[in-house]
């Protein structure tokens, strides 16, 4: 499964997710500042790892720790694309 980065919503501290959405944590793992977007990558507790972009701002950014910042991420089911795993997939 997999979800397009600009699909994911970074929650802040105390923010609740949209109503329906899965919501996960983990850490903030990496920060790539690219132009108009920010691009976090999210190491999952559940294992694994996501991209959240996230377009730039008038605000500042806030700063995070690399590997320390805890992180909730949010998407809608709908969002969710399920990548085959069989045969099909190695043509």
């Amino acid at each position: 499964m997999t979800i397009r980065p600009e699909k994911i919503r970074l929650l802040a501290e105390g923010e609740e997710p949209p109503p329906g959405a899965r919501v996960e944590t983990g850490q903030i793992r990496d920060v790539v500042y690219a132009g108009v977007l920010t691009r976090y990558v999210v190491a999952l507790d559940a294992g694994g790892e996501l991209v959240v972009a996230r377009q730039n701002e008038q605000a500042p950014a806030a700063t995070h720790d690399r590997g320390k910042t805890p992180a909730r991420i949010a998407w809608l089911p709908d969002q969710t694309i399920t990548i085959s795993q069989g045969e099909d997939a190695h043509q």
